[in-house]
């Protein structure tokens, strides 16, 4: 396995934790985290294409760079789900604010811009580029059709959309970055900015680089050295945003994580709390284990109970 294949691995694990994260919030039908849920599945489904093995399992069905177009297309719709996410959340701020009006106008238009862009490249794709090339003559998608004009105009939407979307999600993090009380969410939205301003950095750099070698098409070693350093800004970008999003969900965890344990710290005192006043506990401590933390509460219907007191005897009645 490469190491580009490894990094894709790994980004493809923590996508796919992610989405495992808010599986039970989407099952129990919430909106946002359903959104997030299937924009991480989308990207996991992209970057798995990227791999050999991914490549492997759908090139039998026959169409030249096929995984390249289905990698792009999942690509997009993980984009628009997540604009449409951040631009909700958002949205809920002084809509007032000219750049909440603008969020606002960007959800409307994401999901029109993102199948109006689905449609035009899968066009470009079947008719305009040259698909007669395999990977036997390059191991790269723009090697293969260097200096064909359908391969700058194919790439040149995606990247188009891709720079657009990035950067309104990089200025609503960065923007709440500055506005968050705590460290780790100012943490976790500084990466997640920083990681979207590296992919439109990316996007830039491939957008030049396509121009240029439409017009001179340019050696295999200059092609190779291109796509590792603009794959390297894109595994940092995407590292960087994926990491960013975990930060938060980690000082939560820790949070609980420590509830946790000053609960277990306290049930000994707990329990001998409730051995020595009846009645001052709802459910009695277990006898097991002698008061380890291991011990199981009994059901209520099991603790001993104190009988109610006998009514008085009542004086006899005169005739």
């Amino acid at each position: 396995m490469s190491v580009s294949d490894l990094i894709a691995t790994l980004i493809l694990a923590l996508l796919l934790l992610q989405a495992a994260v808010r599986l039970p919030g989407t099952l129990r039908g919430q909106r946002r985290s359903r959104s997030l849920s299937g924009a991480f599945t989308a990207f996991a489904i992209a970057w798995w294409l990227r791999t050999g093995l991914g490549r492997t399992a759908v090139d039998p069905l026959g169409v030249n760079d096929l995984p390249t177009l289905l990698k792009h297309v999942l690509a997009i719709a993980g984009i628009c789900v997540l604009l449409m996410y951040v631009c909700d959340v958002y949205a809920e701020e002084d809509t007032s604010a000219r750049h909440i009006r603008i969020s606002a106008w960007i959800q409307r238009a994401t999901a029109y811009a993102s199948v109006a862009t689905v449609v035009c490249m899968t066009a470009v794709f079947f008719l305009v580029l040259d698909r007669s090339k395999t990977g036997k003559d390059s191991p790269y998608f723009i090697g293969r059709h260097m200096g064909d004009p359908g391969l700058a105009l194919y790439m040149g939407l995606f990247y188009a959309y891709v720079v657009a979307a990035a950067l309104v999600c990089a200025y609503q993090w960065g923007r709440a970055a500055r506005r968050a009380g705590h460290w780790s969410l100012r943490t976790g939205l500084t990466m997640m900015s920083a990681g979207m301003t590296l992919i439109v950095v990316y996007a830039v750099m491939r957008t030049v680089f396509l121009s240029v070698a439409t017009l001179h098409p340019l050696p295999a070693r200059d092609l190779a050295d291109q796509e590792h350093i603009t794959d390297t800004v894109l595994y940092a970008g995407f590292l960087l945003w994926l990491l960013g999003s975990i930060v938060p969900a980690l000082r939560a965890l820790l949070t609980r994580a420590r509830s946790i344990h000053a609960i277990l710290r306290l049930h000994p005192l707990w329990r001998d709390l409730a051995l020595a006043v009846d009645g001052i506990a709802l459910y009695q401590p277990a006898h097991l284990l002698r008061g380890h933390r291991a011990a199981q509460h009994p059901c209520a219907t099991s603790s001993p109970t104190t009988p109610p007191p006998a009514d008085p005897p009542r004086p006899p009645l005169g005739d």
